[in-house]
């Protein structure tokens, strides 16, 4: 009995260490991609030379908008890999979103809600504007016109592109890494479970005893 419950803690606790790997890589990409840029930045602005006139939010202001400065950055940032990993987590989002509605529905009617997701998310992808809208809010409130300027400017240089076309790769990469480092703390998890359902088991003989 207690080997049977260890090992579904072990699949439960294999499974957590996946989602906390992929849950990680997250968190490594966008480290990755924010290092660059920031550090870009602070070296664009410590040359010491006199502010550029277009990099003023005045001068910003009349020459693009903040929208189409949004939109700029979107374009230099979406590549067709990026958009399939888009898709597919929101399609497997969706997907487990409708799916808690009816547990209990039947492998067939599972099939057909999973295709007809998949149609519609990639429907409006293709429309080329689903990226644009989930991304437009998030750069809104957290850069301001100074800060979207000098994020175009990085993503129009050749370091910015080479970040772009090797975020799948990182991405990859980086949750492969998180994985395996997940799995390796399975032993120890799996040993440290042992311990205390013994020493559990051991307490409650001896209550029983008493």
């Amino acid at each position: 009995m207690t080997t049977w419950v260890l090992h579904k803690r072990h699949n439960r606790r294999d499974n957590r260490s996946r989602a906390g790997a992929r849950a990680l890589a997250r968190v490594v990409l966008l480290a990755v991609f924010a290092m660059p840029v920031a550090a870009w930045a602070a070296d664009s602005g410590a040359q010491g030379n006199a502010p550029n006139a277009s990099t003023t939010p005045s001068a910003a202001a009349t020459d693009q908008s903040k929208e189409q400065l949004i939109r700029t950055l979107v374009n230099l940032t979406d590549t067709p890999e990026v958009q399939a990993l888009f898709s597919q987590e929101l399609i497997n989002r969706v997907s487990s979103a409708i799916s808690m509605f009816g547990p209990t529905l039947n492998p067939q009617t599972m099939n057909v809600i999973s295709q007809q997701t998949r149609a519609v998310v990639s429907e409006h992808i293709n429309d080329g504007d689903a990226l644009y809208s989930v991304l437009a809010p998030v750069y809104e409130k957290h850069f301001n016109l100074i800060e979207l300027n000098q994020l175009v400017q990085f993503y129009k240089s050749p370091l910015g592109q080479k970040l772009v076309n090797t975020s799948p790769e990182l991405m990859s990469e980086t949750m492969d890494l998180g994985s395996q480092w997940g799995l390796s703390l399975v032993p120890e998890i799996v040993q440290r479970v042992r311990a205390q359902l013994n020493a559990q088991n051991a307490d409650s003989s001896d209550t029983t005893a008493r």
